[in-house]
């Protein structure tokens, strides 16, 4: 393993599906999604414990350093999900409610949290 490679993200499959040496197994865009992803919580003070996917690709949930998980739809640009989740942190800080267990970004301009 590379230096290089010892930066990459590394994102846990539920899907369990047999992969090949060589063999492509995600979008470009789903790579670019996770750098911009994970760049962006960094710069939030958000640590990630772990990146998973299940069936498919497209809901992605991390296990951050904080007391919640969030789980985002990469079908939207990272951009947007880290909007709405700057919203909601605002949001609960404002109305003093704790956020214990979860933040659900997969719908544009709404969000979910326990």
């Amino acid at each position: 393993m590379s230096a290089a490679d010892a930066k990459l993200p590394v994102v846990y499959d539920g899907s369990n599906l047999p992969v090949e040496p060589g063999q492509q197994v995600v979008r470009a865009q789903f790579v670019t999604y996770i750098h911009e992803l994970t760049a962006g919580l960094a710069s939030r003070g958000v640590g990630i414990n772990k990146l998973r996917v299940g069936q498919t690709t497209l809901d992605l949930t991390v296990e951050t350093n904080k007391t919640y998980q969030l789980v985002f739809d990469t079908s939207r640009l990272a951009g947007e999900g880290l909007r709405d989740y700057d919203a909601v942190i605002k949001s609960a800080t404002n109305l003093k409610k704790p956020i214990n267990e979860y933040i659900d970004l997969r719908i544009s301009g709404k969000a979910y949290y326990k």
